[in-house]
């Protein structure tokens, strides 16, 4: 599937794609943080800007079934389950050099990125206790050398599925001094669906331009994800300095 996505994004693109600069990542809603990640990496090797591209959809007839089978889906006998959409965003990452350079506007600045992995997941029968979804997002606010406890809007990807509320509930309680009680909780699946590997860009692009159009209620915003099979990552973004 990577493959055929490569080959068809490279002949409808003008551009040239450098075969050592593509790649296709298969993380679920931590694929954002994770190709941060491989763009910072990038970019201290040499790149100047880097393209995050996410898409998914959870509305094809195998998705769904396969949803189905295992009593995902909300339905009308089952009010606890996840609302299935569709999706795609991207983000242009630059280096502070590269932007200066242009004399581009800078929209938002990423601030910390962390990934991480629960060791129990969805389908295993021990619960999530939320201990690597809570690590790597204190590590995000660790990395921005902030003192005091985070203050602002919150991107979750809390998609109506108990198991991924008991996670993010039980991560919230260790992290609990490292927050500020003054809140305010963005979940971008309640209105769109949960849009699978397109999540965490759908998130960091909400966050962006909460910042951007200047509705966000602090000048920082925490993007915060988990996948199914244990996956985690929280993202760092600050306002335009």
């Amino acid at each position: 599937m990577g493959a055929l996505f490569l080959e068809r994004l490279k002949s409808g693109a003008p551009w040239f794609f450098d075969p050592h600069h593509l790649k296709v990542l298969h993380r679920g809603h931590v694929g954002c943080a994770a190709a941060l990640e491989l763009a910072r990496q990038w970019i201290d090797g040499g790149l100047d800007r880097v393209v995050v591209l996410a898409i998914d959809s959870y509305l094809d007839p195998f998705t769904l079934e396969w949803l189905e089978q295992r009593r995902r889906l909300k339905t009308s006998e089952r009010p606890v389950g996840l609302m299935p959409g569709e999706a795609g965003a991207a983000v242009l990452v630059e280096s502070r050099s590269s932007a200066v350079r242009r004399g581009t506007r800078v929209q938002a600045w990423i601030r910390a990125v962390t990934t991480g992995q629960e060791p129990r997941h969805l389908f295993q029968d021990k619960p999530n206790s939320g201990e690597a979804l809570a690590t790597v997002t204190a590590a995000c606010l660790d990395a921005a050398a902030s003192n005091t406890p985070f203050r602002g809007d919150v991107v979750v990807d809390l998609n109506g599925e108990e198991w991924r509320a008991r996670e993010w509930g039980n991560a919230r309680v260790r992290i609990a001094p490292r927050l500020d009680g003054a809140l305010k909780w963005v979940l971008p699946a309640a209105s769109i669906g949960d849009v699978g590997a397109a999540s965490g860009a759908v998130g960091l692009c909400v966050a962006i331009r909460s910042l951007v159009r200047r509705y966000a209620t602090g000048r920082r915003v925490l993007v915060v994800s988990s996948s199914e099979w244990g996956d985690v990552g929280a993202i760092l973004v600050a306002g335009e300095e």
